[in-house]
C-alpha cells in the first residue's frame, strides 16, 4: 500500500499540471542587484539572495547618479517582497526620474538575512534604463519563463505569450457568454496579472521572482502595457 500511494505522489505533478509538461526550471540569476522602473518615482530593487530587513531598508546605503552626475538618496526604502525578502522599492521625490534615460544605482555596505556581504567589495552598482515596455524587459521575461508552454506549438490554456498581439487573446475564457482579455492596459484585474502573482498559477509553475512578478503589474498597470 504505502508503495501505491509513493508511486501516485511522484506522479501527481503530471496530474495536476496537464497544460505544460515543460516546467521552467529556476536558473541562478547573473546579477547580485537588478533594477527596474516601478513607476515614475519609484524602483524595484532585487537583490539575489534574502536581506536582513534593518540593512535593506537603510536610505543611506542607496545612491542614484543621474545622466548629469552628482548623487540622490531616495526619499524611502521599503522591503516589499514579503515571500522571500528579495526585492526593496525605493521611492524618490517627484520629477527625480525623467522615462526612456539611462540611471545607476549603487548599493553599499548591503548585509543578507545571514549578515553576510552581498559582493566582495563594499558596494555594487547596477545600470537600469527608466520606464517598462514590452520590448524590454517584458518579451524577455515571457520568452524565458512563460513561452515553453504558451507558443504556438503549445498554447497553453488557449493562450499564447509569444507576441504582443497575442497577449490581448481571450485565452482561457474565449468560450464563455462575456470572454474577458488576458491584458487590459491599466486593469490589474487582467488575467496576465492575476495569474503571475505570488500565490497564482503562473507564478508557481514558471517560478517567478516576486520582482518578477511586479514587472508584469507594473507594465500593466502604471506603463499600460506599452510596445
Amino acid at each position: 500500500m504505502l508503495r501505491l500511494v509513493g508511486a501516485s505522489l511522484l506522479v501527481l505533478p503530471l496530474l495536476v499540471l496537464p497544460a505544460c509538461d515543460r516546467p521552467v526550471i529556476p536558473q541562478p540569476r547573473p546579477e547580485v542587484v537588478a533594477v527596474h522602473s516601478a513607476s515614475s518615482f519609484a524602483v524595484d530593487v532585487a537583490f539575489d539572495r534574502p536581506l536582513a530587513r534593518a540593512a535593506a531598508t537603510q536610505l543611506a546605503d542607496y545612491a542614484l547618479t543621474p545622466p548629469a552626475g552628482g548623487r540622490i538618496a531616495p526619499a524611502l526604502a521599503m522591503l516589499v517582497d514579503t515571500l522571500s525578502g528579495e526585492t526593496v522599492r525605493l521611492f524618490f521625490p517627484l520629477g527625480t526620474f525623467a522615462d526612456s534615460t539611462v540611471y545607476r544605482l549603487t548599493v553599499t555596505g548591503m548585509r543578507d538575512a545571514w549578515g553576510q556581504a552581498l559582493a566582495g567589495a563594499d558596494s555594487v552598482t547596477a545600470e537600469f534604463e527608466t520606464g517598462l515596455w514590452y520590448s524590454r524587459p517584458i518579451r524577455e521575461l515571457l520568452a524565458r519563463k512563460c513561452d515553453a508552454c504558451h507558443d504556438a506549438a503549445r498554447a497553453g490554456g488557449d493562450y499564447r505569450t509569444d507576441s504582443y498581439a497575442a497577449l490581448f487573446a481571450d485565452g482561457s475564457d474565449a468560450g464563455s457568454s462575456n470572454p474577458r482579455p488576458n491584458l487590459i492596459p491599466g486593469d490589474a484585474r487582467s488575467l496576465l496579472v492575476i495569474r503571475t502573482s505570488p500565490g497564482h498559477s503562473m507564478f508557481n509553475i514558471a517560478h517567478l521572482s516576486y520582482a518578477e512578478s511586479q514587472l508584469f503589474i507594473n507594465w500593466v498597470v502604471t506603463y499600460q502595457a506599452r510596445r
